[in-house]
């Protein structure tokens, strides 16, 4: 839209600001999503006081820096592994709810801030 409103001596501005804001919106939107996912991951994990400091820093790291640090615990590390999956699971969930919200509140703004010449 913005490229093809400005003039052709100005295109490659307008070219410039355009791709420069799409890469900073997938950058925010990554950042801002990848910590709701941390944060809920975080927040579902069970007391992990009974591990060791390099294996509870794992598991609270991420679902892969965990699974192989959690593998020689036992029975006790089965069962927290299966609760850091089932974290894993519920935060994506509840991740990609946030982004289809914000996703929708966008394609909302849009579609009252972008002039169309099928409103009357």
């Amino acid at each position: 839209m913005r490229r093809s409103s400005s003039g052709s001596v100005r295109a490659g501005a307008a070219s410039a600001i355009s791709e420069m804001s799409y890469e900073l919106g997938v950058a925010l939107g990554i950042a801002l999503l990848g910590t709701v996912h941390t944060v809920l991951y975080r927040a579902g994990l069970p007391d992990l006081s009974a591990l060791g400091d390099a294996t509870r820093e794992a598991v609270t790291e991420s679902l892969a820096a965990g699974t192989p640090a959690l593998a020689g615990t036992g029975e006790q590390g089965t069962l927290i592994l299966a609760a850091a999956r089932d974290a894993f699971t519920h935060g994506m969930q509840i991740t990609s709810l946030v982004a289809a919200a914000l996703l929708l509140l966008a394609a909302l703004t849009a579609w009252k801030v972008i002039p169309s010449d099928r409103r009357s």
